[in-house]
């Protein structure tokens, strides 16, 4: 049964290396850049029956990030899925 919803593992979105960055007008919007920080790359997934945390390998990594788990559980609508860099 297909419900809409993501679930675990699925395939994070990773940085690739370019030879040049694009012009500011090259996509319709704009761009937009972040710089690179060195951390842990995570999916979060919630859901009615709290938060898990994924790898980029797509291992279950909520017991090492509880505290993510929890604040996840606590402020995410359940289906929400976050895709993002875990830092101290």
């Amino acid at each position: 049964m297909n419900d809409g919803v993501l679930r675990m593992p699925i395939e994070p979105m990773l940085a690739a290396p370019i030879a040049a960055l694009p012009k500011g007008a090259a996509l319709r919007g704009g761009c937009w850049y972040e710089p690179k920080f060195d951390g842990y790359r995570a999916l979060v997934f919630a859901s009615d029956k709290g938060a898990r945390g994924q790898s980029r390998r797509g291992h279950d990594i909520t017991a090492a990030f509880s505290d993510i788990a929890e604040a996840a559980t606590k402020q995410l609508p359940a289906g929400a899925v976050i895709d993002g860099e875990l830092l101290v």
